[in-house]
């Protein structure tokens, strides 16, 4: 199966807007073929081409990918549709003049050389012939979200756009193209109104509220150019690409109920790491309080200490006022022995004693005598 590459447009995609842009241009572009010889520039997957050739006497789809045209030559396999490998500046293959109508979709801001295009789109295409292009508006596609397509080389703007068109054929027509919601009113049963394929816009736009729009404030992502130097019919000027399968509001209630899935499944595990993280921070308060709870019983244990410690410094303090105490007696005694020592019974005592020591009696009558001796002095 065919991968996309660059920017290709697969009619198998997804993407509900990409599939009502590309079929839309392409859509308006079959009004104007209608047994006419058609050019498809940059052809892609081919189903354009397909679209063009149920209309078209012959349509050629050209693209510089060979695995693409392919492709498009095995799934598209019309009589009248053709598939060629070549760039879409030099086309030589060709004869000039061939072509009654040529489309270039989505292309040329691909193309540095955009004069160069327009030579060689001018030399193929018959004098009377009809030349449509749509490209980017590079101010609401590029500019404004601050976006870079980084397969576009040269993207234009209204004013360059037109100019382009302007300075290369006689007759031009713009359109604009962007995707809008909207509400379709039509016949029922079909046909049974007159000018039923007349369109009548009503423009809406909320505020603070929905109400009628003052002004047409639409800003196209796309222009649609149509250019010719001979009367080829430039009309219409108005069309709406109605999807009756209804893909996109499928597809944004697809997206909105996975969004719903996602932040469903996001907000079930916000539930578990809440609830993991309460657990943990029950078990880290629990710590706490058991850490706090020792740190209570400490400081009652400090606090008794601290009790102790105080009565311990008191009876220091009283021992402190005892020794001092003590410590005046024993000065006043030594004061007192000073005395004694310096008096005349002093002395003789410290002799008697003296005299006791050398002269140790041997009997009880010495003994006697020597208590009498000394009984007399200290009498």
């Amino acid at each position: 199966m065919l991968e996309w590459t660059g920017e290709r447009f697969l009619p198998w995609i997804e993407d509900a807007t990409i599939a009502y842009e590309h079929l839309h241009r392409y859509a308006v572009a079959s009004q104007f073929v209608e047994g006419r010889r058609v050019l498809d520039l940059a052809t892609g997957e081919g189903y354009g081409a397909s679209l063009l050739a149920r209309q078209a006497a012959s349509v050629i789809g050209i693209d510089l990918d060979e695995a693409t045209i392919h492709h498009a030559s095995n799934k598209y396999d019309q009589a009248n549709l053709h598939f060629l490998v070549g760039d879409i500046t030099q086309i030589p293959i060709l004869a000039p003049q061939s072509c009654d109508v040529i489309i270039c979709f989505e292309a040329i801001e691909h193309v540095e050389a955009h004069q160069g295009l327009l030579d060689e789109i001018k030399r193929l295409l018959v004098k009377d012939g009809l030349f449509i292009i749509s490209t980017p508006n590079k101010l609401v596609y590029t500019d404004e979200p601050g976006f870079e397509n980084p397969f576009h080389v040269k993207e234009l703007d209204f004013e360059s756009f037109s100019q382009l068109l302007n300075r290369n054929f006689k007759r031009t027509c713009f359109l604009g193209q962007r995707i809008y919601c909207n509400s379709n009113i039509w016949p029922v049963p079909a046909g049974s109104i007159e000018r039923e394929n007349q369109v009548t816009e009503y423009l809406i736009e909320k505020k603070s509220e929905f109400a009628p729009a003052e002004s047409d404030q639409r800003n196209p992502r796309y222009f649609l150019g149509l250019a010719t130097d001979g009367s080829a019919d430039l009309g219409p000027r108005k069309s709406v690409l109605v999807d009756v399968s209804d893909e996109f509001t499928k597809q944004s209630k697809r997206a909105a109920e996975k969004t719903h899935l996602i932040h469903q499944e996001a907000l079930t595990d916000l539930k578990t790491q809440v609830n993991a993280s309460q657990v943990t921070v029950r078990s880290q308060l629990e710590d706490l309080a058991s850490k706090a709870a020792q740190i209570r019983s400490q400081e009652n244990d400090l606090s008794i200490r601290a009790d102790q410690v105080s009565s311990l410094e008191k009876e220091l303090a009283t021992r402190g006022d005892q020794l001092h105490q003590m410590g005046q007696i024993i000065e006043e005694r030594n004061r007192e022995l000073s005395i004694i020592k310096d008096g005349m019974g002093w002395k003789v005592l410290t002799r008697i004693q003296g005299l006791k020591k050398a002269l140790l009696p041997e009997d009880s009558r010495r003994r006697k005598l020597y208590d009498r001796l000394r009984k007399g002095l200290t009498g």
